[in-house]
């Protein structure tokens, strides 16, 4: 291939395609958090003169075929440095890292063995990239105000479309994305396992001119989650419809072979097997999401179901995932309306044609007894990890206001308390918990030394003592706290991307009001002294409604209380 580049690849219309490029980019840049683009132009600096740095990434002025020559010179079987991983090397005489006793080895390569063509049918399919498809042409604003928030446009076929006008940035990119919601993805752990394989399916197959699609300014993501599939496609709108229109034939009709399904499904069994040596502390919170979050599953199910699927049942899903569907979709930037509704009509006639339309509810986080439930976890790690979940009533604003304040009150002295004071661990931190916008409050530690029961009476103790310092705070006090909460909430969008998200947040929530942000806030405001006292004394100290989850101890095992949480009703909304 390098000799191809060689022979035909240093054209100068490839260098104009990549300059126009660059000259588009740094045209519709958009900005980025303040303190990371400023420690991105230092760097530049040791490279730029500093009228340069603003735009050194985007350099691209002369067309030097010579200077590409020499580089490809480089490029050569008796310049190469080759690095080999194996779990079992099998070295003769290794020599052994200072720290972990790895084994490794060096020796010379011989640069003939590189030359011999052992693999020609392979190396003949290798060709030069043509002109780029996604190069964008026309970058020109829509005409119209950006809209406040989205309006659904039309219902095409039982997929409702939701759009949003949106040139605030005044730059000509857009956001789309379709979610099929089907309930074939969470019926059992096994379907879990047939979603990620099919799905890396996918991607595998798109991989061919991802490339490309990035070089133009355009992204895209298909990923899996507990109610189906999404497929998300932003950058540049000119020819955004022309990206989608490839991966959704994709998705439609994936191409599956059986040497990638074996590929996948061992990616998918080392990363489940590695959940084992996970932090303590990761592994007792997940725990809490995998028991309490309808369609979750836990790790060994994960893993078992990996363990046997075949390539033979991924086809056959594939073939069925769509029968059932209930689909959505959003556009949002530099687009119309008429644009939309096109890309609306290519999406049901690509993916929707013979799917059965049903509702697919959104999970929803389950309701803990009224006491605090204990679960024991085995963890092969010499530290203790302590995760203690206290959930709240319901999944209201108010609710939620109060616990996030809480959060914000409670954070800083219980590390103080249980790290900086009391040494129990190097892992301690209270973190607002909130899954699904159901409230909690979570207490976190991971001992080197402390036993489960320890850690607990440590919490116990920090709790009761707090509730004085919770008692005392004075009106300007929890002021200066609510407003710390709501400037994080409130915080300004600076790319299309943030809102794009924002907007598809909502619309999985069903808040077609898109306000929740802004509701929250004045929840926030509204809290008072009392009404946070009363959530501190039921959730913290009662501990109604609680999970405490541990390393060791002796609480329920871990597989008795799964059986036990998963049968437990929702979270009621209020």
């Amino acid at each position: 291939y390098i000799e191809k580049i060689r022979q035909k690849g240093i054209s100068e219309q490839r260098f104009l395609e990549m300059q126009n490029l660059a000259r588009i980019d740094f045209r519709f840049r958009e900005q980025g958090n303040p303190l990371h683009e400023a420690m991105r132009l230092s760097r530049y600096l040791q490279d730029y003169p500093a009228e340069d740095v603003l735009r050194a990434p985007w350099l691209v002025e002369r067309f030097a075929p010579e200077q590409y020559r020499d580089i490809l010179d480089r490029l050569t079987p008796d310049n190469l440095l080759t690095f080999v991983l194996a779990p079992e090397p099998e070295l003769e005489n290794p020599n052994r890292t200072d720290w972990y006793e790895a084994a490794w080895a060096r020796k010379p390569l011989d640069p003939a063995t590189l030359r011999t063509q052992f693999l020609p049918e392979l190396a003949a399919q290798l060709r030069l990239p043509p002109e780029n498809p996604f190069v964008p042409e026309d970058l020109a604003m829509v005409p119209g105000k950006t809209m406040a928030q989205p309006t659904q446009l039309a219902t095409i076929e039982g997929m409702d479309v939701w759009f949003a006008r949106d040139t605030r940035f005044d730059t000509p990119k857009a956001n789309v994305f379709v979610g099929l919601r089907t309930p074939a993805t969470r019926a059992s752990a096994r379907s879990y396992v047939l979603t990620q394989l099919l799905v890396d399916a996918i991607n595998a197959n798109l991989n061919a001119w991802a490339y490309s699609a990035s070089l133009a300014g355009l992204d895209y993501s298909v990923y899996p989650h507990l109610r189906g599939i999404t497929v998300r496609v932003g950058g540049y709108n000119d020819k955004l419809h022309t990206l989608m229109n490839r991966i959704l034939l994709q998705v439609a009709a994936p191409e599956l072979t059986e040497q990638r399904f074996e590929i996948a499904r061992q990616q998918l069994i080392d990363g489940l097997q590695n959940k084992a040596k996970d932090r303590p502390v990761e592994q007792t919170s997940e725990f809490i999401q995998t028991s309490l979050i309808e369609g979750a599953w836990p790790t060994d199910a994960k893993l078992r179901a990996a363990r046997e699927v075949s390539f033979e049942e991924l086809q056959s899903f594939s073939e069925a995932l769509l029968s059932q569907v209930d689909p959505v979709m959003m556009a949002h930037g530099n687009l119309t309306e008429a644009s939309t509704l096109n890309l609306a009509r290519q999406i049901d006639a690509i993916v929707l044609g013979n799917s059965e339309l049903v509702r697919v509810a959104r999970s929803q986080v389950r309701q803990l007894p009224d006491n605090e439930t204990l679960v024991s976890i085995d963890v092969d790690h010499p530290d203790t990890g302590y995760t203690l979940y206290m959930q709240g009533d319901n999944t209201s604003f108010e609710e939620r206001a109060r616990f996030r304040l809480l959060a914000q009150i409670i954070s800083s002295p219980f590390y103080e308390e249980i790290r900086t004071t009391r040494q129990m661990g190097y892992i301690v931190y209270a973190t607002p918990f909130e899954m699904l916008e159901t409230p909690a409050l979570g207490f976190v530690v991971q001992s080197p030394s402390a036993s489960p029961a320890e850690i607990d009476q440590a919490v116990q103790e920090f709790s009761n003592s707090f509730e004085e310092t919770l008692s005392a705070l004075t009106a300007e006090r929890l002021d200066r706290e609510k407003q710390a909460v709501i400037s994080k909430l409130l915080e300004r969008d600076r790319q299309l991307g943030e809102i794009s998200s924002r907007y598809w947040r909502e619309i999985d929530r069903g808040m077609d009001t898109f306000d929740s942000r802004q509701q929250l806030a004045n929840a926030i405001k509204q809290v008072g002294k009392p009404q946070l006292l009363e959530t501190f004394k039921k959730a913290v100290l009662e501990r109604k409604q609680a999970l405490e989850v541990v390393t060791g101890g002796n609480g329920l095992e871990a597989n008795r209380a799964l059986g036990r949480l998963t049968e437990l009703p929702p979270v009621p909304a209020s």
